[in-house]
């Protein structure tokens, strides 16, 4: 209550006060000094009554603000408890998050271990038994890059030197060619190549290293290298927020090897956040070949959450349930046999009939080898939503490799009828 207000009160009190004395005074006929006695005793009655009831008001509001007090403390109390469990709970994210990144390193490391160790037996084993044999000459390659300059051809002891060399020294190079999804030609999935170079810059091709490093053993290895270095990009472009993926080429022996795989999985159990943006590649024969070792490793694989890719399809009467079953969520087809060789690799159905097949088993058709305007016009007929091949893009070192969309034709892209 303001002062003013009590001012007030008690001038109303006086003159309450005074009015009754006056009263007594006149009606009553007490002498005028009894009645200011009487009046003054009544003024100091009401100012007592209302100096209790003032008392009174401020008691209370001063309990309510204590009270107030006592809430605001005790939420004040909660929200630091709050802070205390959050930043609690952000220590420990952030212990498990280094437990699991030296998890990582430690499995980095015997994966690295045992890849020197395998590479030193199998250079020696070649060694002795290779006696400098004339190269294999395989067939060109979808993956061979357009860079060079090339090695030239030679005997495989002197390859299998300036493989060694090219290992032991670290001269691995990831190529990423562009997979796009059709008929924008927008990328949305790399694959993955290995490139070795010799000491003065010379590129080895896989059609020139890929039969020498298979009877030296040295596939587990390669492959693996290619995996450390695909992790490294996918890890660089999740840092960029881009929703792609890798695919990764994994050969028969790698597959059955049981010495070495067990690693590779361990490697992989602490990389499974990435099983969306890897993808791992077999060729149809690696599958079909399979023994029951390597099949349970792809079993286990696919248990990570990893899914797969087959390539190097030269037969379409397969089985897409048992493809499904396995994990593989993707089959590369050449763009000439999907257009002219469905009844020699004994396809049972047209292309279109294709697409829809493996679409029921949750099964994406990627046409490859697509080099001309023409022939991604007549795949786009057939209703086939991805292409790989030079015309989108050759391997290119991922120092260069365009990681955006690809360059749209000169021409609109037209369908044709």
């Amino acid at each position: 209550m303001s002062k003013r207000v009590n001012v007030i009160i008690t001038v109303i009190y006086g003159l309450v006060a005074l009015a009754l004395a006056s009263t007594l005074h006149g009606l009553a006929g007490l002498e005028g000094l009894a009645s200011l006695l009487i009046g003054a005793v009544l003024f100091l009655v009401f100012v007592q009554f209302h100096m209790y009831v003032v008392h009174e008001m401020e008691s209370e509001a001063v309990a309510g603000e204590l009270t107030d007090l006592r809430s605001a403390n005790l939420e004040l109390k909660d929200e630091l408890d709050v802070a205390r469990e959050e930043m609690q709970e952000i220590a420990r994210s952030y212990e498990e998050k280094s437990r699991t990144r030296t998890a990582e390193i430690k499995s980095e490391m015997r994966v690295l271990e045992s890849l020197i160790q395998e590479l030193a037996d199998g250079i020696a084993e070649k060694a002795m038994s290779s006696g400098g044999a004339d190269a294999v000459e395989p067939e060109e390659t979808e993956g061979e890059a357009a860079e060079g300059p090339y090695l030239a051809e030679g005997g495989s002891g002197e390859l299998l030197d300036l493989i060694q060399s090219s290992l032991e020294e670290n001269r691995v190079d990831l190529y990423l060619q562009p997979i796009v999804a059709l008929p924008q030609r927008r990328i949305l999935f790399y694959e993955g190549y290995t490139r070795l170079r010799t000491p003065s810059g010379d590129l080895i091709t896989p059609r020139q290293y890929l039969p020498v490093a298979e009877d030296a053993g040295l596939m587990s290895v390669i492959d693996n290298l290619l995996l450390f270095r695909c992790v490294q990009v996918v890890r660089k472009l999740t840092e960029r927020h881009r929703d792609t993926a890798i695919f990764c080429n994994i050969s028969s022996h790698s597959l059955a090897d049981q010495a070495f795989f067990p690693q590779f999985l361990e490697f992989l159990r602490h990389n499974r956040d990435l099983s969306l943006s890897l993808i791992f590649e077999f060729g149809q024969d690696t599958i079909e070949e399979a023994s029951k070792p390597a099949l349970d490793n792809l079993a286990v694989l696919a248990g990570l959450g990893f899914h797969f890719s087959m390539d190097k399809v030269h037969k379409l009467d397969i089985d897409p349930r048992s493809l499904r079953d396995r994990s593989f969520r993707y089959l590369k087809v050449s763009a000439e046999m999907l257009l002219t060789g469905m009844t020699t690799a004994r396809a049972r159905f047209t292309a279109e009939d294709l697409k829809t097949l493996l679409a029921r088993y949750g099964i994406e058709l990627i046409a490859e080898k697509i080099e001309t305007e023409r022939t991604v016009i007549d795949i786009i007929d057939h209703e086939i939503a991805y292409g790989q091949g030079f015309l989108f893009g050759r391997p290119r070192p991922i120092r260069d490799a365009a990681i955006g969309p690809t360059v749209s034709p000169e021409e609109p892209l037209r369908r044709a009828g």
